[in-house]
């Protein structure tokens, strides 16, 4: 308050009697306008990538459950397809007059059921692997939006700051003109 009477007094008797007082009013006056833009393009900034990386991380998490659901529909499809070799695999043992219970029999069904699972839990392994790796990088999107986010509020904050520093330097070249 007391900045503001002080201004407005000496404004009236230097106002017009003093151009150097005018001029570097006006420029302090644009140097904070220019700060406040600035200051808020900054922050704006930081916002505005925080935002995108946020979309990208939801994105790939959504890509993520895709490649989980592609790996259950082909362990699907390696069953159904192990599943049918052993079908066939019987079908032909009992065909040849092989006994259901022979241990040969048996054992070569074991092995056809044993590699389909084996394929089986591969294909759900690797696309979850890769799910994780998506997940992983939707993690890393979101932490860099918050550390853009972070910086443009530091930036914002610098600029403030920095121009605060120069209003007062203004200021105290106006109270050692003006001071008895």
């Amino acid at each position: 308050m007391e900045f503001i009477l002080t201004v407005l007094e000496n404004t009236r008797d230097n106002l017009l009697g003093d151009p150097e007082f005018v001029g570097s009013w006006v420029f302090t006056a644009l140097a904070a306008a220019g700060s406040l833009v600035s200051a808020y393009g900054s922050y704006k900034a930081g916002r505005d990538q925080q935002e995108a990386a946020s979309d990208a991380a939801a994105d790939t998490r959504w890509n993520a459950g895709k490649i989980r659901e592609r790996g259950q529909m082909e362990a699907g499809e390696v069953k159904r397809q192990t599943n049918r070799a052993m079908s066939d695999a019987a079908a032909i043992q009992a065909a040849s007059g092989f006994s259901a219970s022979d241990p040969t029999d048996l054992r070569q069904l074991a092995e056809i059921s044993g590699a389909g699972k084996w394929n089986e839990l591969a294909v759900l392994y690797e696309s979850n692997m890769a799910a994780q790796g998506e997940e992983r990088a939707a993690k890393n999107l979101r932490a860099s939006g918050q550390a853009a986010k972070r910086a443009g509020t530091y930036s914002a904050a610098g600029t403030l700051i920095g121009s605060a520093g120069r209003f007062q330097d203004a200021w105290g070249a106006f109270k050692s003109r003006n001071t008895p």
